[in-house]
C-alpha cells in the first residue's frame, strides 16, 4: 500500500510532516478518488473514508487512542475530510453530467437513470444534494444564459458548492472542537482545521517545517505531562525548572529553565508583538505562540522557540523513562540475587538434613 512508506518515513522523523502530507496527495488520494462517482456507491463510503483518514493521520504524528478525531484533524488541516470530499466529487460530477450537450448519449442516458430504480448514482447523488439543501446547476441564477449562449457555469457552481461544504464542515469541527478540548484556551482559539507546516511549506518556509511538527506535539500534549506533583509542597511544579506551574503557558513564558530562549526569542521578533509578550500572562503566552493563524513571520519565529522547548520536554521523559529502566533493571537484579541466595540456604540445609539423618540411620 502506497501509505506504508510514508508512515515509515514520517515515523523515522527526518522529512517534515507538511512534505509527507502533499506526497499523500498524490500517492494515497489519487488512488482513492480515482472514480470517486464509482466509490460514491459503497455503503458507509464518506464514514469510512474519514475513519482511515483519521488512522493515517495518527499514525503519522504517532498520536495515542484516546487522541480525538476532532484534535487529529486541527493538525492535518483538512479544510474537507475524504468523506467530504468524496460527497463534493460525487457532486461535482453529477452537475458536469447535467452540463453535457443534449445530443450526447451520455445526456440522454442521464436524464433516463433519474427514474431507474434501486441503489444507483442518480438517486444517491440526489439524496446527498437534497439533505445538504444545496440546488441542481440547473437552479443556478446563469442556467440561462448557459443554454443560450453556453457562458460558463459549471465552475463557478462547483465554487461554491466546495465553500458551502466547508462552512458546514468548520462548523461541525468548531462543535465538536469546544467538546473535546475543554477549557484548554490555546487550542479553542484555532478557528478553523489549519495546518501550520501546511502553510509554511506553501509559503516557502522549509527549513522550519521539521520545528513545526515538534510545536504541535507540544501544543497537543503529545510529549508527556509538563508538570508533576511535588510531594512535599503539594503542588504542581514544571518537570524542567522545578518553579511552581500551570502547564504550558508557564513553561513558555516563565520557565527560568528557558530564560536565555526567551531573551534571544523576543530579540527576535518585532517590537509591538515583543512588548506584548512582556506584558503577557503565562496563558497568553500559549495562546499567542500556538495559534496557526498568526502572520507568516511571526508564525516561523514562534514554531522555533516552540520547537526548542519540545526538544527539552522530550529529552527530559526520555531521560526520565531510562532511570526508570535502570532502576528497573537494578531491583530485578536485587530480587534475583535474594532468590539465589535464598535457594543456596534452602539447598545447604537440605544436605545437612539429608547427613542428619542418615547418620542417626548408621547408628541404628
Amino acid at each position: 500500500m502506497a501509505f506504508k512508506p510514508l508512515c515509515a518515513v514520517a515515523q523515522d522523523g527526518q522529512i517534515p510532516l507538511a512534505e509527507i502530507r502533499e506526497a499523500m496527495v498524490a500517492k494515497v488520494e489519487g488512488v482513492l478518488f480515482y472514480g470517486a462517482m464509482f466509490l460514491f456507491l459503497a455503503p458507509n463510503a464518506a464514514t469510512r473514508l474519514n475513519a482511515l483518514q483519521e488512522q493515517f493521520e495518527k499514525a503519522l504524528i504517532s498520536a495515542p487512542p484516546w487522541f480525538s478525531p476532532t484534535r487529529t484533524r486541527a493538525i492535518g488541516g483538512w479544510a474537507l475530510t475524504w468523506g467530504e470530499k468524496l460527497t463534493y466529487c460525487a457532486l461535482a460530477f453529477r452537475a458536469e453530467l447535467w452540463c453535457c450537450s443534449s445530443h450526447l448519449l451520455v445526456r440522454s442516458a442521464w436524464e433516463a437513470a433519474q427514474s431507474f430504480p434501486g441503489r444507483t448514482f442518480a438517486s444517491l447523488s440526489a439524496a446527498a444534494l437534497s439533505n445538504l439543501e444545496i440546488g441542481e446547476v440547473y437552479d443556478s441564477p446563469g442556467w440561462a444564459s448557459f443554454l443560450d449562449d453556453a457562458s460558463p457555469i459549471l465552475s463557478e457552481y462547483c465554487r461554491k458548492l466546495k465553500s458551502e461544504l466547508q462552512q458546514r464542515s468548520t462548523a461541525n469541527w468548531r462543535a465538536a472542537l469546544a467538546q473535546s478540548c475543554g477549557g484548554t484556551a490555546h487550542l479553542m482559539m484555532q478557528l478553523y482545521p489549519c495546518s501550520a507546516g501546511k502553510r509554511l511549506f506553501d509559503a516557502g518556509f522549509l527549513a522550519c517545517l521539521c520545528a513545526a511538527d515538534r510545536w504541535e506535539r507540544l501544543r497537543h500534549g503529545l510529549l508527556g505531562p509538563l508538570t508533576s506533583n511535588d510531594p512535599t509542597l503539594g503542588i504542581q511544579v514544571c518537570i524542567i525548572c522545578g518553579c511552581a506551574s500551570s502547564g504550558i503557558g508557564h513553561l513558555l513564558g516563565q520557565c527560568l529553565g528557558f530564560a536565555d530562549q526567551q531573551s534571544a526569542f523576543r530579540r527576535q521578533v518585532d517590537a509591538h508583538w515583543c512588548s506584548s509578550l512582556s506584558l503577557a500572562l503565562p496563558a497568553d503566552w500559549a495562546v499567542t505562540l500556538f495559534s496557526p493563524h498568526l502572520d507568516l513571520m511571526r508564525l516561523q519565529e514562534a514554531v522555533q522557540y516552540s520547537a526548542l522547548v519540545a526538544d527539552a520536554v522530550s529529552t527530559h521523559w526520555s531521560k526520565t523513562k531510562q532511570k526508570q529502566k535502570h532502576t528497573l533493571a537494578e531491583k530485578t537484579w536485587s530480587f534475583s540475587f535474594l532468590l539465589r541466595g535464598c535457594l543456596c540456604c534452602v539447598c545447604s540445609l537440605a544436605v545437612r538434613s539429608e547427613d542428619s539423618l542418615e547418620g542417626q540411620l548408621t547408628s541404628m
